[in-house]
């Protein structure tokens, strides 16, 4: 080994992981066979022999995880979930499957009064903003209405829920009925246009069996625990 180096930048660091190891010639030549045999190794030592580097090195040469399990949500008895395992391509089809409804519109293609509610209108001079802004950026003024039961508590309902707000109108078809549009205000920004049961078929998705990823399928090989034994 090469020794005398004037400066750490010298120092050529190894590719492969197991070298990177010094010290431990026994545990790291057990370590490499169980990598490819798939066998267990159990590493005890005091702290600083190099226990997590071998490890670490272990998980770099294993393959990539080919299964995500979840645990999902069993209404008929909540005290005995589901278990489900899928690997890549059944995920992939389960998000395909999942339907997407309705339309994403800017504040500038919703009615006037639908972007005031939703906070990105100002109700004095009709200029558009961010509906984080409480106050117009164009005039100054407030753009929420003034006067009402929300100014007293400063509790406006553009902005006591940063993430979502809906709107619900109603509009005459071509046949003559009215049918029920609702706007929901996203979190970056856009309007989700529904109509009712496009709304309503929304909710009944909501109330499905919900599914707890608890082994995701991208996760690290490496799981590091410590504690003590004495």
């Amino acid at each position: 080994m090469k020794t005398g180096y004037d400066s750490t930048k010298d120092v050529k660091i190894p590719k492969d992981p197991f070298e990177r190891i010094i010290g431990q010639d026994e545990a790291v030549a057990v370590a490499r066979m169980i990598s490819y045999q798939r066998r267990h190794l159990l590493l005890v030592g005091p702290p600083g022999p190099g226990k997590s580097m071998i490890a670490q090195a272990v998980a770099s040469v294993l393959p990539k995880p080919k299964y995500e399990i979840s645990i999902i949500e069993n209404p008929e008895n909540s005290e005995r979930p589901v278990v489900e395992i899928r690997d890549e391509e059944r995920i992939g089809k389960d998000r395909k499957n999942e339907k997407k409804l309705g339309r994403v519109a800017t504040p500038l293609e919703v009615p006037s009064f639908v972007a005031e509610r939703l906070g990105f209108r100002c109700r004095r001079c009709g200029g558009f903003s961010n509906y984080t802004e409480h106050i117009c950026i164009h005039c100054g003024a407030e753009k929420a209405v003034p006067g009402n039961i929300f100014e007293k508590y400063s509790q406006y309902p553009q902005y006591s829920d940063p993430n979502k707000m809906r709107v619900a109108t109603t509009r005459r078809t071509v046949e003559g009925k009215e049918e029920t549009i609702i706007y929901e205000r996203m979190q970056d920004g856009g309007i989700l246009v529904l109509t009712n049961s496009e709304f309503r078929e929304i909710e009944a998705s909501k109330k499905q069996k919900k599914r707890n990823v608890i082994v995701p399928l991208s996760r690290s090989t490496f799981v590091q625990a410590s504690g003590n034994t004495e």
